[in-house]
């Protein structure tokens, strides 16, 4: 069934027939282009800690034996470089995030996991190991 052009359109125009136009002041108007303006900042902001925390935990979430064979490939000196590019990306991010009072998550700062470097070898503190279920003791 093809519903002519005119009955279309004078179904959308009664849709939006309680809509009324409100002319604003060009201040009024100023102060909403810098409001969007800042959802938009924040909103990128956030796209950007996802995007960071997703890099953080490519590398940190790596099992030992592959997260060291990574670090030793890069050596200490691209390493702290690395560390330190993440750290301070990620704090004048979350201070951005603090300013703008945004509620989202915030950029993690810290490396995920604990190492040190002897010569050219990492040494990665291991993970503390979950402790056991206790087993449970049968009733007599």
């Amino acid at each position: 069934m093809k519903l002519p052009l005119a009955l279309i359109l004078a179904a959308i125009a009664a849709g939006h027939a309680h809509a009324q136009i409100v002319p604003v002041t060009p201040l009024e108007a100023d102060l909403a282009n810098i409001q969007r303006a800042a959802q938009g900042t924040t909103y990128y902001g956030q796209q950007l800690v996802q995007s960071l925390n997703a890099a953080h935990a490519s590398v940190w979430s790596l099992p030992d034996d592959r997260l060291e064979a990574v670090l030793e490939r890069l050596g200490p000196q691209t390493v702290a470089g690395l560390v330190q590019l993440q750290s301070q990306t990620a704090a004048a991010l979350n201070a951005s995030l603090d300013a703008a009072n945004d509620p989202g998550p915030r950029a993690l700062v810290q490396p995920g996991r604990e190492f040190t470097w002897q010569a050219d070898q990492v040494i990665i503190t291991p993970l503390p190991q979950p402790e056991p279920e206790p087993t449970p003791t049968p009733e007599p």
